[in-house]
Order: structure tokens, then C-alpha cells, then sequence
């Protein structure tokens, strides 16, 4: 039995609760049931439904037009659409698979307005007129209020309430289409919101909706090459994006501090930072960062994915995702860029410049755990570093001569990986030279008159062998990546192979001959000429990692 009929008279409505937590009356005829929709429906509902049957007698509408195939709707956005059509129409046939059909009547909205992007999708208009109504018109609160009274006019006349045309009359439509047409396609694009609103202004329209997600595959279609898509993001689509990125989806301090760069900064120092970055678009194809290029800029990824290339090649597994940042390393060391990274699908950033960073942090507390983490950082990146180079270059030391490849490589397997800013002193006269420096990456210099440059592949400390003191204070004029060799390990493989005395002798008859010449009034500390050269260098690199030197 219904639960008219088993319902005694007087006796309250049965409720039920669905899951947005509101009641639904199985009885929904009486007087607290109306209410109760005209509370959650809103105004207009209960008269769209009337107005909307009325219509169907009207117009003798019994079932909605055959709909389109995917093929025939591919057709239409190829012939219509002004971006869109650059896609070749097999990959529009997917994107137009499993379509949403829709069927409305004169006034009725098609779009709300401020929707977006992602909950109406591109509309291919099939039959009938739609408008695009004029932007700001009335607010939905005016319209409501407009609808009652409107709803009160309509009752003394005895007429149905005719509301949807009442109201588009009150709002003229900016510009009418009529189908075959497609509308919403540069707000897809540019995953954006429609500043106005669409209504039906014939008699009737038919249309179909295709959702977001069906284009952003589409895009990123394996099919498309990167010349098809330069067409579809034209300059205006890129401009357009880029403002809708400003306007609707500013950086706030919880996604900059996802990056470690922004973890323990202040609200004041977020505020600043957040302020200085600028959006920047970017399609599949194009690269973010170019291999070897200056490091003049550092990327927040907001949207999208990218891939990483180093030497021309990609690096399999590794997708930088949203909410990543890269690029911060080279800002932090002021050096050139290390790998490419090239957007795997339209990619959504934020731009922060190197000097807008030194200015944020210049006076900040915590500038000194910054540059102590990016060399923490940049240390385990050595780690995994190949130690072919390390090898080779080893190999040509006068210590090492004649240790056979295995004990070489043991030797490069214990160097321990170290990094020094423009202006750090890696070998000092006052300390005891029992280390081996390889340059993995950067130069340095020594500050005797800068007799000496070093820079890859060099090896530092020649005497390794012979206790003593620095013959000459070194100092990294750029960032310098270096593996560190300890005078140990090279004496336990000379020691495990016969050829430490040998060796030993050797190195202390080059050793003083080159020592019989220095000054040892001179060893222990720097010279005012040699102190005026440090000062300027440090000066010269200007950096973030160079100032906490």
C-alpha cells in the first residue's frame, strides 16, 4: 500500500533522511512537504516543474530528438568550435564519447552563472536558440525576489506563472546562438568559470554537454603533436589562462609550504613571496627549463605534469606532479640548469625570480636552515652520482700509480661527497692535508696570487701522502661539488698492495723540493691581499649561498 492510503488523517508526514542530510517526505501532497521544498528547492523549482509541463502540451513535445552519434558531434565542433576544430576528428570522436543530453524550455538556464568550467563542459547546441545573457544583469538573490513578485502578478491575472520568459524578458540576452553551434570552449581551455549566464530563448533547445576531463584527455592525446597544439592555446588562450590562474587560484600559504624552501618562513616573509610570483602556461611539448640555460628562475607546478630530461633523454619513472617545485637549486647556487623539464600536459606554474627570492630572505632568520638544507640536499644528490669520473681521475694521481682498477674503485666508493658555496675556503693553510679533493662540478682558485685554477676532473692536494700542513689557501670562486678522499683509504689499498713505501718515498722528494721555496712565517693564516681577493669574490657571486658563506 502507498503511504497516502495507510496514513491515518491528522497524522504528521513520515520522514526519511538521504545523504545530504535533508528530510524527504514519502507523502509529498500535503502542506509540510510543500514548504519543506520550497525551503531546499528554492522559489522557482515548483513553478519550472508546472511551467515545464504546461509546455510540453503546448508544443505536443513527447520525447526528446534521436541524439547525435560521437562522430556527428565531432562533426559539429570541427565546423563550429573557433580552438577545437584544430584537433583531428578521430581524437574529437573520443572526446565526444558518452556525451550528457539535455532538453530545455524557453527561459530555463543551461549554464548558472560563475559555473565552472568543470561542471558544465563544453555545450554543442543541437537544435534551437540559446543567449548568453549580459553580464552582472541581476544577481540570483534579485532574481528570486523578481520571481516572486512576479508569481503574485500571475495569480490575480489567474494565468499559470509563465517565470523563465518573464525573466529572460527582464534580461536581454548579450548574444543569441542558434544550432548547430558550440559554446563554453575558451572557458575549458582556460579551466575557468563563465562570468554570465546561458538560458534558452527559443521555444525549445536540445543540447549535449561535454564534461572537462573528456577534453583534458583529448589533449593530452598521444595522437596530437605539438603543432596542433599551438593552435588549440593560441597566445589569447595562454593570456587568458594565465589571468584565470591570478584570479581564481592565488597561492596560498599552505601550497607554498609544501615547498621546503617555505616551511619555516613567517607570514609576513609568504605574504611577500606569494605577492612576487607570477602565473606562467605551459603546453605539452614546451619546455620549462632548458639543460644548461641560466638559473634565473624557480617553478611552484600548480596544475599538470611534466617530465624530466637530462642529455636528450628522458628519465623513466620520474613525473613531477602537482605541488611540486623545481628549479629552486639552481636559483639557490647560480648555475646552470642541470636537467630539462618538459610539460607532459598543459602545465599551470607560478614564477618566482631569483632576485625577488634573495630579497625575501635576505634579513630572514631562517636563511642560514635554508642554505644548510639546500647543501644537505645537494650532498645526497652526489651520492648517486657515478663514480666512473671520480675513477678517471684518481687514476692520474701520483699516489694512486699503479693500484690496479679494483683498489681504485674502492678508493672512489669511500669519497665522500661535500659542496661549497662561492667564497668558501675548502683547504685552509692552518689544517692538516690528509684529504683528497675532486672536482665534480664548479672551480676554485688559490689565493696566492690565484697561481692555481682547478675546476672538473682536477685533483687537489698532490702531497696527500706527506703529513703537512695547506701549501696555499683554496677558496670555490662558483658552487663547487666536490668527493672527498681520505688519506687513510689511500694508504690501506697501497698498504693491502706493496706500494706504500714506495709511494711514500716518492711523494716526500717532490714534496721538498716544492716546500723549499715557501715561506713558513706564511703558513697559518691568509695574507691582507689574499683576505681584500675572498672578500670580493664573495661579493662578485652576489647569491643567496655565497652571502651565508
Amino acid at each position: 500500500m502507498s503511504a497516502v492510503a495507510t496514513r491515518q488523517e491528522g497524522d504528521a508526514p513520515t520522514e526519511r533522511r538521504d545523504r545530504d542530510s535533508r528530510p524527504v517526505l514519502d507523502d509529498p501532497y500535503t502542506p509540510e512537504a510543500a514548504r519543506l521544498r520550497r525551503f531546499y528547492l528554492g522559489p522557482l523549482a515548483l513553478f519550472r516543474m508546472r511551467r515545464r509541463r504546461q509546455l510540453k502540451q503546448e508544443l505536443n513535445v513527447r520525447e526528446v530528438p534521436r541524439p547525435p552519434t560521437p562522430s556527428e558531434l565531432a562533426c559539429i565542433i570541427a565546423d563550429k568550435a573557433k580552438w577545437l576544430r584544430h584537433l583531428p576528428l578521430d581524437v574529437l570522436t573520443t572526446m565526444c564519447s558518452d556525451p550528457i543530453f539535455s532538453f530545455g524550455f524557453m527561459g530555463e538556464l543551461v549554464v548558472f552563472p560563475q559555473e565552472h568550467a568543470e561542471s558544465h563542459g563544453i555545450i554543442v547546441l543541437l537544435s534551437g536558440s540559446v543567449g548568453i545573457m549580459k553580464r552582472g544583469k541581476t544577481t540570483h538573490t534579485e532574481e528570486a525576489a523578481m520571481a516572486f513578485s512576479l508569481i503574485t502578478e500571475f495569480e490575480k491575472m489567474g494565468r499559470p506563472p509563465n517565470i523563465e520568459v518573464a525573466l529572460l524578458a527582464n534580461a536581454a540576452p548579450e548574444t543569441v546562438l542558434h544550432a548547430p553551434n558550440v559554446t563554453g570552449e575558451l572557458v575549458c581551455l582556460t579551466d575557468g568559470v563563465l562570468p554570465s549566464h546561458i538560458r534558452v530563448v527559443s521555444n525549445a533547445a536540445t543540447y549535449a554537454t561535454v564534461r572537462l576531463p573528456k577534453l583534458k584527455a583529448a589533449i593530452g592525446d598521444p595522437r596530437i603533436d605539438s603543432a596542433v597544439i599551438s593552435k588549440v592555446f593560441t597566445p589569447d588562450v595562454i593570456a587568458a589562462r594565465e589571468k584565470t590562474l591570478r584570479d581564481l587560484y592565488p597561492q596560498t600559504d599552505p601550497l607554498l609550504q609544501q615547498c621546503w624552501l617555505c616551511e619555516r618562513m613567517a607570514a609576513h616573509e609568504l605574504a611577500a613571496l606569494a605577492a612576487a610570483l607570477e602565473p606562467a602556461v605551459f603546453i605539452p611539448g614546451d619546455d620549462i627549463v632548458t639543460e644548461g640555460a641560466s638559473s634565473a628562475t624557480m617553478y611552484f607546478l600548480r596544475r599538470g605534469e611534466a617530465h624530466v630530461h637530462v642529455r636528450g633523454k628522458r628519465i623513466p619513472g620520474v613525473v613531477i606532479k602537482p605541488g611540486s617545485t623545481f628549479g629552486e637549486m639552481g636559483v639557490l647556487f647560480r648555475e646552470p640548469r642541470m636537467a630539462t623539464i618538459r610539460a607532459a600536459s598543459v602545465c599551470d606554474t607560478w614564477v618566482l625570480s631569483k632576485s625577488a627570492l634573495d630579497r625575501i630572505v635576505r634579513h630572514s632568520p631562517v636563511k642560514a636552515e635554508i642554505a644548510a638544507q639546500a647543501a644537505k640536499m645537494r650532498a645526497s644528490f652526489l651520492v648517486k652520482v657515478p663514480r666512473g669520473p671520480v675513477e678517471d681521475a684518481l687514476r692520474q694521481h701520483p699516489a694512486l700509480q699503479g693500484l690496479p682498477n679494483a683498489a681504485v674503485q674502492r678508493v672512489a666508493a669511500a669519497a665522500v661527497p661535500a659542496v661549497f658555496a662561492a667564497g668558501d675556503i675548502m683547504i685552509s693553510r692552518a689544517e692538516c692535508a690528509d684529504r683528497l679533493f675532486v672536482i665534480h662540478r664548479g672551480t676554485c682558485v688559490m689565493l696566492d696570487a690565484f697561481s692555481q685554477r682547478f675546476g672538473p676532473g682536477s685533483v687537489i692536494n698532490r702531497f696527500v701522502l706527506v703529513p703537512h700542513r695547506g701549501l696555499g689557501p683554496i677558496a670555490a670562486t662558483a658552487t663547487v661539488d666536490a668527493f672527498i678522499v681520505h688519506r687513510s683509504d689511500i694508504v690501506k689499498e697501497l698498504k693491502a698492495n706493496g706500494l706504500l713505501k714506495a709511494a711514500q718515498s716518492r711523494m716526500r722528494h717532490e714534496f721538498d723540493i716544492v716546500n723549499a721555496s715557501v715561506s713558513n712565517a706564511s703558513l697559518l693564516s691568509l695574507s691582507p691581499a689574499e683576505e681584500h681577493a675572498l672578500r670580493s669574490m664573495k661579493s662578485d657571486a652576489g647569491g643567496l649561498m655565497s652571502r651565508l658563506a
